[in-house]
């Protein structure tokens, strides 16, 4: 990566984001993004507000001039999407549009998903034929074309279940928190996808951005797995009790938006041009057990 680049990156207050910008804090001029005012001010210029409102990115374009944006921000609430698809279109799709034209000049690295896909029996690959079942799916599917459409030196970079044990809310945290506490829970036993954790998602991502990847790649984990199966992974390794998770199938629970049953994303191309591979949930539990310990992962 060019020294002291000029990066903008927005949802800093999620998984990614946040991961992101203390991987970058000390070798790039930072300016973070927040939907919200955070609780903790950086040294880095903050900046806050919504991003699918023209007015607010339009006073952002008058302020910062970024060679790079990396856009971690997204309405990941899949079934908020499907209630809510006009607020699930203004920041998933629409907040993306207005980025694009504020910054024509700067190179845009768009974090997307694997929900761009539709019901089938294998890990879609990225030369795939894509087919969105839920609002949230079509509006992140819709948003990638639009920046591939802008610039063929863009990066699109679709990941899943990313996870860890401190950011926001993810799969991890809740299933730790929750069995810590003995409290029951239950995972779904058809729907699997390929997790990875924010420190090599994060990690894969800035690899990429040092390669000058451009176009469509995949990131995640090695290891398919089902929900229940992940619960239980986490349980057992981490000295939690497997016997208060329980198993569903996806047809017992209430769930507005529809979810392909084989998610998650094949990075076999991933890994032939990083000449690495992705890393495995037993790697990825390490990480998280050393932060846990000495707060590096």
């Amino acid at each position: 990566m060019p020294d002291r680049r000029h990066i903008l990156i927005t949802g800093a207050g999620g998984l990614l984001g946040g991961r992101l910008a203390q991987l970058l804090r000390k070798k790039a001029h930072l300016m973070l993004h927040f939907h919200h005012a955070p609780k903790k001010l950086g040294a880095e210029n903050i900046f806050y507000g919504d991003l699918g409102d023209s007015d607010h990115v339009s006073s952002l374009g008058k302020l910062l001039k970024p060679d790079l944006i990396i856009n971690c921000a997204a309405l990941t609430d899949v079934d908020l999407c499907e209630r809510e698809p006009e607020l699930s279109k203004k920041i998933n799709l629409t907040a993306v549009r207005l980025l694009l034209d504020c910054f024509p000049r700067a190179k845009m690295v768009h974090i997307s998903t694997d929900y761009v896909f539709g019901e089938r029996d294998y890990p879609g690959r990225p030369d795939d034929a894509t087919g969105p079942l839920n609002t949230y799916g079509r509006h992140k599917l819709d948003a990638e074309r639009l920046v591939a459409e802008a610039s063929p030196d863009n990066l699109i970079v679709r990941t899943n279940t990313t996870y860890d044990m401190t950011s926001g809310n993810n799969f991890f945290k809740f299933v730790y928190g929750s069995l810590t506490a003995g409290k029951k829970i239950f995972g779904v036993t058809d729907q699997s996808s390929n997790p990875i954790s924010s420190y090599s998602a994060s990690d894969l991502i800035l690899e990429l951005i040092n390669r000058d990847a451009v176009d469509l790649f995949h990131i995640g984990g090695q290891d398919f797995i089902s929900r229940y199966d992940f619960a239980v992974a986490i349980a057992r390794n981490f000295g939690l009790k497997s016997k208060l998770v329980s198993a569903k199938e996806s047809g017992d629970l209430n769930r507005l938006a529809p979810r392909p049953r084989t998610a998650g994303l094949d990075c076999s191309a991933t890994e032939r041009f990083l000449k690495q591979l992705m890393p495995s949930i037993k790697d990825d539990f390490i990480r998280i057990y050393r932060e846990n310990q000495t707060g590096e992962a």
